[in-house]
């Protein structure tokens, strides 16, 4: 799959706004008997304590562990993460990967007080050019409710943004928290060694991810964004963190499309085989790998980043270490990527 296919072209604007028009109409009886609003569809899924509905005409896919929605030159996805952060924490806690996502990031709100699903949730709308030169509005809704947040994020393409916004806006309205909102304790918790590589621990959980991710016993997990990540230590933090997101064009276009963000970041940002990626594999799938290098707050930095196309998802794993410990943790990455099971 080497075309971008992230968003279905095409749909007339006209079309779109006729499916918004019967958000706000009647109830009818449905999901597990909770009513469905009309016009809308429950999108709930395997989810607990809570009741999730999308609009009809999106389409609906769980198969990567997050509720994804696409519509147009639209998508929204809509995740569950246990989490001691406030919504507040967790904006701040992921200034750095919007920053690496979007170039010409700009906050249009931050913080605007919202219902969702009943209890008090944060708004925030920001955009930029994320994907080749493209420029893309976004609302995120964070909750919180007991030891989770729930997160909706709305994106699409500029000229649509607006015109769709009132979808998002309704899945918010309409959602429906229950009594048993805590997540019940999971028989295999983070941390687990039980069918683990020797000397790993698995870091990912079968009931979120389509994937298994082992590191070392003694590297901490660090999970707090939602993102599958860990460090060496709390005195090195070298780390390895492994994402995903839903079809891509060719790797290498991809991959170009993050360098004005990188350069952002990274003063002195240099790649050091842009023209000339590692090719290798994970598992069964061709994968580029690139090596960067940069200062960031005045540190010297080095990062290697290897890009795999799996069925309509790219996966990315990225290794993070000062300069001067990224050769003593270099083996480790390497073991880490080669265990990683699907």
């Amino acid at each position: 799959m080497m075309k971008h296919t992230f968003f279905r072209r095409g749909v007339s604007l006209l079309l779109a706004l006729l499916f918004l028009l019967p958000l706000a109409a009647c109830q009818s009886p449905d999901a597990g008997g909770v009513s469905v609003p009309n016009g809308m569809q429950d999108a709930t899924g395997d989810g607990v304590g809570y009741h999730l509905f999308f609009p009809t005409g999106w389409t609906v896919d769980h198969s990567s562990g997050v509720t994804i929605a696409t519509y147009s030159t639209a998508r929204m996805t809509f995740a569950v993460v246990e989490s001691d952060q406030t919504p507040a924490e967790y904006w701040d806690a992921s200034r750095t990967e919007r920053a690496l996502k979007f170039a010409d990031l700009h906050i249009d709100e931050e913080a605007g007080g919202v219902l969702f699903g009943g209890e008090t949730a944060l708004r925030y709308r920001f955009g930029g050019t994320y994907y080749n030169e493209v420029s893309y509005g976004v609302t995120q809704y964070i909750a919180k409710k007991g030891g989770r947040l729930f997160v909706l994020t709305y994106m699409a393409e500029e000229k649509d943004y607006e015109s769709l916004s009132a979808s998002p806006a309704a899945v918010a309205e309409h959602f429906l928290f229950t009594e048993d909102t805590e997540e019940p304790k999971k028989e295999k918790p983070i941390g687990t060694t039980e069918g683990a590589p020797d000397g790993m621990q698995e870091i990912s959980r079968s009931e979120i991810h389509d994937f298994h991710f082992y590191v070392p016993v003694d590297w901490q997990p660090d999970l707090q964004n939602g993102t599958v990540s860990a460090y060496a230590s709390e005195e090195d933090r070298t780390s390895v963190s492994l994402t995903s997101i839903y079809a891509v064009s060719a790797i290498p276009a991809y991959f170009e499309s993050l360098e004005p963000s990188y350069r952002t970041l990274l003063a002195d940002y240099r790649c050091t085989n842009r023209e000339n990626p590692t090719m290798g594999k994970v598992g069964e799938e061709d994968s580029y790998t690139y090596e960067m290098e940069g200062t960031h707050a005045g540190v010297a930095y080095r990062v290697r980043q290897t890009f795999f196309l799996r069925g309509v998802y790219l996966y990315n794993f990225t290794y993070t270490a000062r300069a001067g410990q990224y050769d003593a943790h270099l083996a480790e990455a390497d073991a880490i990527l080669a265990a990683l099971r699907f």
